[in-house]
């Protein structure tokens, strides 16, 4: 907890966020260990280097994240259907014009 101390105009932080927070930083450099432990013995069973291992894993991440963004699309695909719509678009146009004559 974070404490004002107006005598002596300064900020004082408790003991106990002190340790908690030692505690918490504690906790996740094992947690980071952990997992690199278990990355490096991925690498060892793939035999790649860890590097490779986790340019894979992050490639493999981004295909999933980005699988759903729009794909290029087949030209004969878009003529056809600029095909099917160009006489309704022409004759949207044509009565467009006629409202703005009379």
């Amino acid at each position: 907890m974070l404490i004002f101390d107006y005598n002596r105009n300064e900020a004082i932080i408790s003991d106990d966020f002190k340790s908690k927070h030692a505690n918490y930083c504690q906790h996740e450099r094992n947690q980071q260990r952990k997992r690199r432990e278990i990355q490096h013995i991925q690498a060892i069973e793939a035999q790649v280097p860890l590097h490779v291992l986790e340019l894979n894993n992050e490639f493999d991440l981004l295909k999933e994240r980005y699988a759903n963004w729009p794909q290029p699309v087949n030209r004969i695909v878009a003529n056809n259907a600029l095909a099917e719509f160009y006489p309704n678009i022409l004759k949207s146009n044509e009565s467009t014009t006629l409202n703005a004559d009379t």
